[in-house]
């Protein structure tokens, strides 16, 4: 998994949106991410590329990767996003936050099989209040894009209270929105 110079890959993606980037204020007293580093509150806007090998389990009758595993990549993928930026999903939920997956919709051009070597391409799509929706688009080694997503993603809090707003270490994790794919 690597960072990378996403408008060389990405047609389309607007190179405008990652210039410029301001950094995150001060912590708001207000959140329960004091333990959180400071450093963490860089705002970044672009897009990460995530590696992974189809295993042969992950294949179904038809020789294609079955649709099921396509959201396991795009967790694993966005994990390792918000680690890229300094954010990890340990340490999320250890300041009481976690995200719960409330709508995704997944698009295939063509079937992943095994073993083909992929990139996952990752970009925040959208970031509201208590929700945000993040882009994925599995592309395959000969460069193909095999599919893309939306994901939309709620806050909630690990207490079980409920949802809440987007602390400030994942809104700056999260980066201003650069989409993947058009709106709808």
């Amino acid at each position: 998994m690597h960072a990378l110079n996403p408008s060389r890959h990405w047609p389309g993606w607007s190179a405008e949106l990652a210039e410029g980037s301001p950094r995150a204020g001060p912590r708001d007293s207000q959140w329960r991410c004091a333990d959180f580093p400071a450093d963490w509150l860089v705002t970044v806007a672009d897009v990460f590329e995530f590696a992974l090998r189809v295993r042969y389990m992950e294949a179904d009758a038809q020789g294609v990767v079955f649709n099921g595993w396509y959201l396991t990549y795009f967790d694993e993928a966005f994990a390792a996003f918000l680690g890229s930026r300094g954010l990890a999903y340990p340490d999320l939920i250890a300041a009481g936050y976690d995200t719960q997956l409330v709508h995704s919709e997944i698009d295939w051009n063509a079937g992943l099989r095994w073993p083909d070597d992929v990139l996952v391409a990752v970009s925040t799509a959208h970031r509201g209040r208590t929700s945000f929706a993040v882009d994925f688009a599995a592309r395959r080694g000969d460069g193909e894009v095999a599919c893309s997503a939306r994901t939309v993603y709620v806050v909630i809090a690990t207490d079980g209270s409920g949802k809440c707003e987007i602390p400030p270490p994942l809104a700056a994790a999260l980066g201003d929105p650069a989409p993947l794919r058009p709106p709808r």
